[in-house]
Parts: structure tokens; sequence; C-alpha cells
């Protein structure tokens, strides 16, 4: 009896039920294992492992890029706050309009006082430095900004020049 259509209805190798091709429950001696031909059993190991490594050549880049590109953005928005902090801490300076003695008389100042907690923003606890250089002529202002854990490095300095106008 020949089958009927692109399917068989029952060979050694396979049961044939419509579309789907369900593997035989009988092993199959070692010497029909050549005959049949590669694709029937799927893939091989090696043919597996080799698209893996191929995948994992191609992936391993993107995902050093996305953890780079993460790892900037954090540095960004820190740097981003820093400044914004410098920068009203130098309005602050200015609003205060005290004269040039004034200001050499209040000296440098930590905003929040070393003897209080510091400001906390987006997970980050700050303190802001406003330094008054004397025997300068105008008069120098620096501001800086300083993570709670890296006070001796500041993130950021800003600095303004004062002079009293007679």
């Amino acid at each position: 009896m020949t089958p009927r259509g692109p399917f068989k209805l029952f060979s050694l190798n396979q049961f044939d039920v419509g579309i789907f091709n369900i593997p035989s429950p009988i092993p199959l001696p070692l010497g029909e294992r050549e005959r049949v031909r590669g694709n029937e059993y799927g893939f091989s190991y090696l043919e597996i492992l080799i698209t893996i490594m191929l995948l994992g050549m191609f992936f391993l880049p993107v995902m050093q890029m996305l953890s780079s590109s993460v790892s900037h953005l954090a540095y960004v928005s820190e740097m981003n706050t820093a400044l914004s902090l410098a920068r009203e801490g130098m309005e602050k300076v200015r609003n205060l309009r005290l004269s040039e003695n004034q200001l050499l008389e209040r000296g440098d100042v930590y905003e929040p006082p070393l003897d209080q907690d510091p400001l906390q923003l987006n997970g980050t606890r700050w303190r802001i430095f406003q330094d008054v250089r004397e025997g300068t002529d105008p008069l120098e202002v620096h501001v800086q900004v300083f993570k709670e854990e890296a006070m001796d490095e500041p993130m950021v300095e800003v600095q303004t020049l004062i002079e009293e106008i007679n």
C-alpha cells in the first residue's frame, strides 16, 4: 500500500499524525541512525553550543553598553543635583546682601551645620560649604557641594566675586 499525500501513516522511525511528527518510542539500531536524514532528530549539542556562543558574542557588548549607560545616568543625575545645590548656595550668599566685612566675619559656613543631619535628596546625603577667601579684592566666595560619605572631595565647586559699591 502506498501512502496518500505527503504523509505516511506508519513507519518504523516515527508515527506521523497529521502535520505533527512524533518520534518513535522504539530506539533505532546504530546502523540505521546513519541512514536517517539529520534534520529528523533536531539539533545536535554542537549546533546548539555554537548558536549559544554566537548569541553570547552578540549580546555581551550590548549588555556592557547598557550597564555603562545606567551607571553614567546615575552619575549625571548626582552631578545635576550637586550643581543645583551649588547654585542655590551661591544665591543664598548673594541674597544675604552682606558687606565684605560682614561676609568675612561670618566666615566659612556649612549648610546644614555639621551638628545637624545633612540634606537628603535623591537618596544621597549632601552638605554645602561656603568658603570666603580672605585677602582677595574683590572678595572671593566659593561654594562647594559634598556627598556626606566623601567629604574630602567636592562634587561641584562654584565661585563668585563680591565687591561693595560705594
